[in-house]
């Protein structure tokens, strides 16, 4: 099954890894159950194509007896994940299986992969989506090369940091507020001027993240 990032609909990234969704729009990350990220990496794969319930309760629940529920359920959440009220995304097949109707892109290469339309009708609707995915992704990316290198935050916390047992905050001298909200050993929401920034662009700012983590952890 899938394990590299890629992209649905140019809207909402999927990171296998960590069993996640990022909302690309809203910036706005969600956790999967592992069952449910492989069932959604497996309608991936074949995308445009039926696969029917018997091969994907064999493949993720192991013949288990209640993998029929199980899938049904996993079916309603993934829906929900992906903003497809309509039914229009992940399409059911009666008394088969599932398909997923989407444009599917590979987050690192920018390769398109289109899933095959069973009508004709849906053909002018995902070009659209192509169209769409090259501006969003390919365009930022050429302009971001003419912008100016943006000031990169302090590698250790600033030396005012507040907050209570799960929230610690800290201001840059340039004004710049970052705080961060971990509970437990969960993965912290990192926001910087209370923008939530998404999992993917928290790479950069890993250093001070992981700083302010080990302050907050002293305050538990």
């Amino acid at each position: 099954m899938k394990q590299q990032e890629f992209i649905i609909n140019g809207r909402f990234l999927v990171t296998p890894s960590i069993n996640a969704i990022t909302n690309l729009q809203t910036q706005k990350g969600i956790r999967l159950e592992a069952r449910l990220m492989q069932l959604l990496c497996l309608l991936a794969e074949q995308g445009g194509e039926v696969v029917t319930r018997e091969y994907i309760i064999k493949e993720i629940w192991n013949d288990y007896g209640g993998g029929d529920e199980g899938l049904s359920q996993a079916i309603f959440h993934l829906r929900k994940a992906l903003d497809d009220t309509n039914k229009e995304i992940i399409e059911t097949i009666s008394k088969k299986g599932y398909v997923l109707h989407a444009v599917s892109t590979d987050a690192k290469s920018n390769t398109v992969a289109v899933s095959k339309p069973k009508s004709k009708k849906l053909i002018p609707i995902l070009l659209a989506i192509a169209v769409f995915i090259v501006l969003a992704v390919i365009l930022p990316n050429a302009i971001k090369k003419n912008k100016p290198v943006q000031k990169e935050p302090m590698e250790m916390p600033y030396p005012e940091l507040n907050g209570d047992a799960h929230t610690i905050t800290t201001i840059d001298t340039d004004g710049t507020k970052y705080k961060l909200i971990q509970i437990g050993d969960g993965r912290p929401d990192f926001y910087i001027n209370d923008k939530q920034i998404g999992i993917e662009e928290q790479e950069k700012y890993k250093l001070l993240i992981n700083k302010m983590s080990e302050a907050l952890q002293k305050k538990q």
